[in-house]
């Protein structure tokens, strides 16, 4: 009995010293970094009725364990061990060959295997959104610059399961339809960046390093030499690596693991000495990181001005625009990758979009409308837009549609004589029931009016987080639209606009804008 007694004292010894350790530990020792890219789990409220009793405890269990005090020592180290065997702490991360870290947007690569298409109906306002900026600045050249995600570069380090890039991915299907249909010009670097070498970006990293944004510079330069903007680009000798500080050092793929202390970081950046001191930044709003509006002075006397809206992925290659440029006007696609109030403010002599591949599909819209004649190229590339049907028995569903909360941006009926004379309806905005889940892609566009009832589909799929931070609902981002549709011939009149939209509890409505044709098509 004696040795029976001694073992359990031995084992609640060691329980209670770890179960101390736990809560002292992190007083003593700093815990290692660990960004975990989502909310921890709240206190639940008190349960008003028996009933809630077993979701209030789950409540409970997730709000302890997200906030026991060994947690943000045990989850790195945890990782650490498992990274060898290729196995992810993180549902964010994935493992790939050589100790190569991925992003995960939650369609597993999709952007490399191709699984994320484009509808035609987002393609086509895709393609009309580029148009009508291109068309809007003139002379002045608008280009879309999309840094390629690095398991297209090196899929060799990617998981074998990945199997090679899909030849026809959105970002090159975009820019080759963006030159056939003439409507802008989107650069793609993907060839450029791989030629820098497997340095071009860091294995712990999303974002490319300062030799992979060289070969986004290399292509952005020659594409605006040739529209009369700049010398094109400098070569590689003219800048010099300057390794990013360990507190400063991204390495957002090894802080979503944690183990961002238990591996070499190799994350350089590229500058230019001659220009890199003397910039001067003068921020245009309260925000003064590198997320907010700012015009940098280069000192570059005589040099063009460059207006950019940007993503994460500017950080390496704004530095290397410096010496190219007298001034470069730089905003955060997140207020708005097109800022035609900038654009007036400082009469930029060329206008780029830079938006990593996975953001391309979102980026171009809304805009400027497209002419009649960039759409009717559009339309001889990639077919007429689907028509509009009689209403017929879907009347039924639509017409006690209750009211959602909706914004009608773009409404407007424009000639066409592609796939035979009639009109072309274009709507753009937003719906929502602003409900606690998030809304079906399923809508319909509806018009009524002298001679006909008609209705084609509408797919709600563009994100406007302009509308989510107007309501404080992040479920309600993803609730945009824009389409275009035809029509045969229309007699003169006035005719109605309606939008609809599917949630979980029926159809919903919005009540648009009337139109009025003074004549018919031709």
């Amino acid at each position: 009995m004696d040795g029976l007694d001694a073992h359990w004292r031995r084992l609640i010894g060691v329980v209670a010293f770890l179960m101390a350790a736990a809560f002292i530990l992190p007083v003593l020792v700093r815990a290692p970094n660990l960004q975990e890219n989502r909310e921890l789990s709240p206190p639940p409220p008190w349960p008003r009725h028996l009933s809630e009793a077993p979701a209030f405890r789950d409540g409970v269990e997730a709000a302890v364990a997200d906030r026991f005090p060994a947690r943000r020592f045990l989850i790195p180290f945890l990782n650490a061990a498992r990274l060898p065997l290729g196995v992810s702490g993180s549902g964010r991360v994935i493992v790939g060959r050589d100790g190569w870290l991925f992003y995960d947007n939650g369609s597993h690569l999709g952007a490399a295997r191709g699984s994320e298409a484009l509808s035609p109906a987002q393609t086509r306002a895709w393609l009309q959104g580029l148009a009508g900026r291109t068309e809007a600045l003139g002379a002045v050249p608008y280009l879309v610059l999309t840094p390629p995600v690095k398991e297209t570069v090196f899929p060799r380090f990617a998981p074998g399961w990945m199997g090679p890039p899909a030849p026809d991915r959105p970002a090159l299907r975009l820019a080759r339809l963006a030159q056939e249909t003439g409507a802008g010009t989107v650069l793609y670097p993907h060839d450029a960046v791989a030629a820098q070498g497997p340095r071009a970006y860091s294995r712990h990293d999303t974002h490319w390093t300062g030799y992979g944004a060289y070969g986004g510079y290399e292509t952005l330069m020659r594409a605006l030499q040739s529209r009369g903007v700049g010398q094109g680009p400098r070569p590689r000798s003219a800048f010099v690596e300057a390794p990013i500080a360990y507190g400063a050092q991204q390495a957002d793929l090894a802080n979503m693991e944690g183990v961002k202390g238990f591996v070499r970081l190799d994350n350089p950046q590229l500058i230019d000495p001659r220009v890199q001191g003397r910039v001067a930044i003068t921020y245009l709003g309260a925000d003064h990181s590198w997320m907010g509006p700012r015009v940098i002075e280069t000192g570059e006397v005589g040099k063009p001005t460059l207006m950019l809206t940007v993503d994460s992925f500017s950080n390496a290659l704004l530095p290397l625009l410096y010496g190219d440029f007298s001034r470069l006007i730089v905003a955060h696609n997140q207020d708005g990758p097109w800022r035609p109030d900038l654009i007036a403010a400082y009469h930029p002599d060329a206008v780029v979009l830079e938006v990593l591949e996975t953001g391309l599909a979102s980026s171009l819209v809304p805009g400027p409308p497209a002419s009649p004649q960039a759409r009717d190229r559009i339309d001889q590339v990639l077919g007429p837009a689907p028509a509009l049907r009689p209403v017929g028995a879907e009347a039924a569903a639509l017409d006690p549609a209750p009211p959602a909360s909706c914004g009608l941006d773009v409404a407007e009926l424009t000639p066409t004589s592609v796939g035979g004379p009639g009109w072309r309806l274009r709507a753009a905005g937003w719906i929502s029931d602003l409900g606690p889940g998030p809304g079906l892609v399923a809508g319909r566009i509806r018009l009524t009016g002298p001679g006909g009832d008609w209705v084609g589909d509408l797919a709600v799929t563009q994100d406007r987080p302009d509308v989510a931070a107007f309501f404080h609902k992040p479920q309600v981002a993803v609730s945009g639209y824009e389409q275009t549709v035809s029509t045969g011939p229309l007699a003169a009149g006035a005719y109605a606009v309606r939008l609809y939209r599917r949630t979980p509890g029926g159809w919903v409505s919005c009540k648009g804008r009337d139109l009025t044709l003074g004549g018919r098509a031709p």
